[in-house]
């Protein structure tokens, strides 16, 4: 239920941005609007970092981390000036916040890992009971009755979905570039559809210090975001049209 709650206000997110950016074009969107939008946006971020302080690393977990990185990212696409007011000066992730993130990555891919350990195991038929169930305990309930095949295939997903966001957020700007460096680590240790997930970043981070961006290459990024968060947002209003 709370997983659907977030996915929904995603979708809801992305088609209030979708209507400022089209908005932008014939006229300054209301004040009231955009005040109302920056309320809720708070509130939001309020109860998704209750979620990632003092829920363990679960589905919803997850799900909340996306989300927050998502209130940061989609807005991206909105003229700077607006987006300065919207976000209130914000427009990057904390240090706290990235820390908080990162550590959420970090768990599951130790979750993922310790899931194929077991699954090895299984396979060579060592049955070790004290060190099953050492396992067992750092599972959480929402995965714990799974076989350690389907453990590990949903803690990967898992980690993609948030790999994806995260990646995105670099490219955006709302995490330093040096945020990179984490996702890059685990490349080669998590499987191929991480990896192609995170491919964009080596040439993020490959980039010489000496050389200045160029403005192109800023442009290049926001299209970047703005494909995927316009692409979703108007997919969401097609679906609300339709219903």
């Amino acid at each position: 239920m709370i997983t659907h709650a977030l996915t929904s206000l995603r979708w809801y997110f992305m088609w209030r941005v979708r209507s400022i950016t089209s908005a932008e074009s014939d006229s300054a969107p209301e004040t009231e609007a955009l005040n109302d939008l920056q309320e809720k946006r708070i509130a939001v971020l309020d109860n998704l970092t209750q979620i990632l302080d003092n829920r363990p690393t679960d589905e919803v977990r997850i799900q909340a981390a996306s989300l927050l990185l998502d209130l940061y990212t989609i807005f991206t696409t909105v003229e700077q000036s607006l987006r300065n007011d919207i976000l209130q000066g914000e427009t990057q992730l904390s240090t706290k916040l990235q820390d908080t993130i990162t550590n959420v990555l970090e768990e599951e891919i130790n979750l993922l890992h310790s899931s194929e350990k077991k699954a090895s195991n299984i396979v060579r038929g060592d049955n070790d009971d004290d060190e099953q169930e050492e396992e067992e305990d750092e599972e959480m309930a929402d995965v714990a009755n799974l076989p350690p095949e389907t453990r590990g295939a949903i803690h990967e997903r898992r980690i993609c979905e948030l790999a994806a966001r995260m990646t995105l957020a670099v490219l955006g700007g709302v995490v330093p570039k040096t945020f990179a460096q984490t996702l890059l680590r685990h490349k080669g240790k998590v499987g191929q559809s991480y990896d192609r997930v995170i491919v964009e970043l080596g040439v993020v981070v490959e980039k010489p210090v000496v050389k200045v961006a160029k403005p192109a290459e800023t442009e290049v990024i926001t299209d970047v975001v703005e494909d995927v968060v316009v692409g979703d947002a108007i997919e969401v209003a097609s679906q609300m049209d339709d219903a």
